[in-house]
């Protein structure tokens, strides 16, 4: 069981200064109130105490959305499982619901395929400091790992627990956005 609590959290910030520049005039500050910062969390006090049962539609359409991406690891090649779906997502559907009503991952789930990967390619291949890690997981743990996402995800929303300026784990948020954001609130 999972519970999350929160606090309304708030923000305050010393007053910002600008300092213009001209050619004719020396350098003049002007003092700025300070900028009144609230985070976007919600007063609440909301609990998620479990995570729901997936129903077909849900994996069907996980199945659907999954990239044809391989692993090594993986029992049935992704493409095959997306062609094979309407056979497969009953027994999908009731293995991805025994486990989130046990709560546990199935120790196959847990298993990756490792391989290291060249950090920059001017490297020097011959040392290992160089490499880092890739665990490439089965598609089947992708698939669980998504749909307990999409709840997470839907439930932090709706409860409005992700801050308002978050980029990471979020659909059409990227890096590109923060920093426009944060662009136009510097120049703004």
């Amino acid at each position: 069981m999972v519970e999350v609590d929160h606090k309304v959290a708030t923000t305050s910030a010393p007053a910002i200064s600008t300092v213009s520049l001209t050619r004719k005039s020396p350098i003049s500050v002007h003092r700025l109130p300070a900028p009144q910062h609230r985070s976007s969390f919600a007063s609440t006090d909301c609990v998620l105490s479990s995570i729901k049962q997936v129903t077909h539609d849900d994996v069907a359409a996980a199945v659907r959305a999954l990239p044809n991406k391989q692993c090594a690891s993986n029992p049935i090649p992704t493409w095959l499982l997306k062609e094979c779906s309407s056979e497969l997502v009953p027994f999908l559907y009731r293995l991805l619901n025994a486990s989130l009503s046990a709560g546990v991952v199935l120790a196959a789930f847990k298993s990756a395929y490792i391989c290291p990967l060249l950090k920059k390619a001017d490297l020097d291949t011959a040392d290992a400091k160089n490499y880092r890690p890739i665990s490439n997981l089965t598609v089947l743990s992708k698939l669980l790992e998504k749909l307990v996402a999409g709840q997470l995800i839907n439930y932090l929303s709706v409860y409005k627990l992700l801050p308002h300026r978050q980029s990471a784990y979020r659909a059409f948020r990227s890096t590109e956005t923060a920093i426009a954001g944060l662009m136009s609130d510097i120049l703004l």
